[in-house]
């Protein structure tokens, strides 16, 4: 016997503080209000810029302005950042007349007393300098600075236009157009994506319930607690490591990553082989080019679920917004690097490619999964299969940093995983999988946003 009911109660208590500990700590981050110098100049969302990017770009497409005019409209501006945004879109779009409008509006309700030039000032002239045929002089210094920090991309684009500086206007010009079809291309990749993905689940599931899918995770007895105590100790690993490493950036995130692995001597210590270990958790040996393979396909299946997750997450944020006015967009600390060096680039590609889908994959769909498909199997295969996948992946999708509203949208991919380990046995399809996910989600991003 590796545990009694004490040492269950225990590392159940354990895993669930640190959880619930995590969410916290995630949702004291999401309202605290970010550290800024006194005069730092607030910038546009990620998303916001993305948007002005693709609408500009189609417009330079040919796509006729009474078409985009509702992709302007469906922005939704708030602060004033936004709404000056909006008004360089306006520009290039409608017209520099309909921007010179919408700017003494906003103007009449931002009227103030600083002796300083603001924003506002700044992109008014400059819109006023466009719509007129007058080519205005470049803001200098400090002010197109703090144009530029707050308005990425719009605000380059404002003073291009203005200053008729056709070299740099084309360049930007092809750097919307590059965004549009960007987008373009990878919806057709997640279609093609989807559409296979629903037909290998369809098949999957259809093959499972009449069974003649062979499932070759067998559940057993025995282990008692011991998974569950390995996976709660390589949170508090894994993470304090993370707290301690973490003025190291990217590389103390390889370093968290793979060093909390040493947690997998724990069973070992509580009295199991290594080799029975290695077989528990998915790490024995297996065809690999087949579950390459078959990982892709794991991949696919992902997708379906994920448009699932996508609208309840949707549905969530709503409701959260209506009752609450609770407001979180999803969010990624590694965002910030998609802009950087090459070196800095490669080290993301590491760690999402690499580190996260290799340990992760061990903790969540080894580790864990494995615990709760032992306890959970005598419920029958369906009950034991839905209750492992279902509170493992909300576990996985609750301590990453996108947020609560993003949970659902990170389960469901979870749960294509699950699928490739219960399927397969061996963790190399959800590895896989899972490698093949981030590699997709940081090229796009890298190449909408670096």
């Amino acid at each position: 016997m590796f545990s009694n009911p004490l040492t269950h109660f225990g590392a159940w208590l354990a895993v669930l503080t640190m959880v619930a500990t995590l969410v916290l700590l995630g949702l004291l981050g999401t309202q605290a209000p970010p550290a800024e110098a006194p005069d730092a100049t607030p910038s546009l969302d990620v998303q916001f810029v993305l948007s002005g990017k693709v609408i500009i770009g189609a417009h330079d497409l040919g796509v006729p302005a009474e078409l985009l005019v509702p992709q302007i409209e469906a922005l939704q501006p708030k602060r004033l950042e936004e709404r000056l945004a909006v008004v360089i879109i306006e520009s290039r779009v409608v017209g520099p007349e309909a921007a010179v409008l919408a700017l003494e509006r906003l103007q009449a309700e931002e009227a103030g007393e600083s002796p300083e030039p603001t924003l506002l000032d700044e992109v008014s002239r400059l819109v006023f300098d466009l719509a007129s045929s007058r080519r205005a002089s470049p803001p200098s210094g400090e002010r197109r600075a703090r144009l530029e920090r707050a308005l990425p991309f719009l605000g380059p684009y404002l003073i291009a236009s203005a200053t008729d500086d056709r070299v740099e206007l084309d360049r930007l010009d092809g750097m919307a157009v590059r965004s549009l079809l960007v987008l373009v291309g990878f919806a057709g990749w997640y279609a093609g994506a989807f559409l296979c993905g629903l037909l290998a689940l369809v098949i999957v599931v259809v093959k499972s319930c009449s069974g003649r899918l062979q499932h070759l995770l067998r559940p057993e007895r025995g282990r008692g607690s011991v998974y569950l105590e390995t996976f709660g100790l390589w949170m508090v690993v894994f993470f304090g490591l993370s707290v301690v490493l973490g003025q190291l950036a990217i590389v103390g995130s390889l370093l968290s990553f793979f060093g909390s692995l040493l947690v997998l001597v724990w069973p070992r210590l509580r009295g199991i082989g290594f080799h029975l270990v290695w077989t528990d958790l998915g790490l024995h040996r297996a065809n690999p080019l087949k579950e390459l393979l078959l990982g892709v396909v794991v991949y696919t299946m992902a997708i379906p679920l994920l448009v699932v997750g996508l609208v309840l997450s949707l549905a969530i944020g709503g409701a959260l917004k209506l009752v609450f006015d609770y407001e979180s967009a999803p969010s990624h600390p590694v965002t910030e690097m998609l802009g950087g060096s090459a070196l800095e680039l490669l080290m993301v590609y590491l760690v999402a490619c690499v580190a996260a889908p290799v340990v992760e994959e061990i903790a969540f769909r080894g580790v864990l999964y494995r615990y709760l498909r032992d306890v959970t199997g005598r419920m029958g295969f369906i009950a034991s299969f839905g209750a492992s996948a279902l509170f493992s992946s909300v576990v996985f999708a609750a301590i990453h940093p996108q947020g609560l509203v993003f949970i659902p949208v990170l389960s469901a991919l979870a749960v294509a995983f699950c699928i490739g380990r219960e399927w397969r046995g061996s963790l190399i399809s959800p590895m896989v999988a899972h490698a093949l996910n981030n590699a997709v989600t940081i090229t796009l991003g890298t190449m909408l946003l670096g």
